[in-house]
C-alpha cells in the first residue's frame, strides 16, 4: 500500500516511523477535537487555506484518557493510523499505539491543561452564539474563580455560573435542548 505520507518525505524509513512533526518537506496542518477540555483527536492534512479548509488527511490520532476511579489521569493512550495516497481519504492498516503513563505532578498539570482548554473552547463556542464578549466579560469579572478552576478545578466558577443574573445566560443554545448556562456548567463540570 502506498501511503499519502511518502509524497511528503525522502525518508525510507517505515512509514510508523517517520515524525511527521519535523521530517517532512511541508508543514503538516492539526485540526483538533477536544471533549471537555481533553485532546480526543487530531487529523493532520498536507493542505489548509488558513481558514475552514482542509484537505489531504496524512495522519489520523486517535487519543484515550484512562483515569481511575476517582478521576485521576493514569494515562494517555494514542493510536496514529495514515491515509493511502491517491482518490479519497482512505485509512491503511498501518497502526501505531503509544502510551504515556502519569506521576501525580504530570497529571496535575494535564488537567490544569484541561481545564484551560475548557474555558478557550467556551469563549469560542460563545462566539458563535454571539455572546463572545459578554462571556468574556463574566470570566474577567470572576477572573479569581477562574483562575483557581483552571489551576486547581475550583468548583467556585461553576457556583456562579448558576446564580449570575445575566439574562442572556438562560438564552437557548440552537440545535440543543440547554440554554447557554446549562451548556457552560456541563463542559466545566469534570
Amino acid at each position: 500500500m502506498n501511503y499519502r505520507i511518502r509524497n511528503l518525505t525522502s525518508s525510507t524509513d517505515d512509514v510508523e516511523s517517520i515524525n511527521y512533526k519535523t521530517a517532512l518537506t511541508t508543514r503538516l496542518h492539526p485540526m483538533p477535537t477536544f471533549t471537555k477540555g481533553e485532546l480526543v483527536k487530531v487529523v493532520y492534512y498536507a493542505d489548509h487555506d488558513g481558514a475552514d479548509y482542509y484537505a489531504n488527511p496524512v495522519v489520523d490520532v486517535s487519543i484515550e484518557w484512562v483515569r481511575d476511579e476517582d478521576g485521576v489521569l493514569k494515562e494517555r493512550r494514542e493510536t496514529r493510523k495514515w491515509y493511502l495516497d491517491g482518490e479519497g481519504d482512505e485509512l491503511g492498516d498501518l497502526v501505531k499505539l503509544t502510551s504515556k503513563f502519569y506521576t501525580a505532578e504530570t497529571a496535575a498539570q494535564a488537567d490544569a491543561r484541561r481545564r484551560s482548554n475548557i474555558i478557550s473552547n467556551l469563549t469560542s463556542l460563545a462566539g458563535r452564539f454571539g455572546v463572545r464578549e459578554q462571556v468574556e466579560q463574566l470570566f474577567f469579572q470572576y477572573d479569581d474563580a477562574i483562575n483557581a478552576y483552571e489551576k486547581t478545578g475550583s468548583p467556585t466558577i461553576i457556583q456562579i455560573i448558576a446564580i449570575e443574573g445575566q439574562p442572556w445566560l438562560n438564552a437557548p443554545v440552537p440545535g440543543t435542548e440547554y440554554n447557554l448556562r446549562q451548556v457552560i456548567i456541563g463542559e466545566m463540570s469534570l
